[in-house]
């Protein structure tokens, strides 16, 4: 039986997932990162996140969504 909420599984991740689980996810499963970058519940602080440690996959999927995350500037 799969876990419901691995995105490995044959079940996509749940849309109830909370936004600790989703942190909680990616942090036991690195893979799981452009599933979580398109879950309704990931929220714009966590997208950055995203956007910044994963790869062209994580930032295509963020560009995706309709509410794209804060802009990081780079200057201080």
């Amino acid at each position: 039986m799969s876990d419901p909420t691995y995105p490995g599984g044959s079940t996509p991740l749940r849309t109830d997932m909370t936004t600790v689980e989703l942190v909680s996810l990616i942090r036991t499963h690195r893979e799981s990162l452009v599933e979580v970058a398109r879950h309704p519940n990931a929220y714009p602080e966590l997208l950055t996140w995203l956007q910044v440690n994963g790869d062209h996959e994580v930032r295509e999927a963020i560009a995706a969504r309709s509410v794209p995350p804060y802009k990081i500037s780079t200057s201080i």
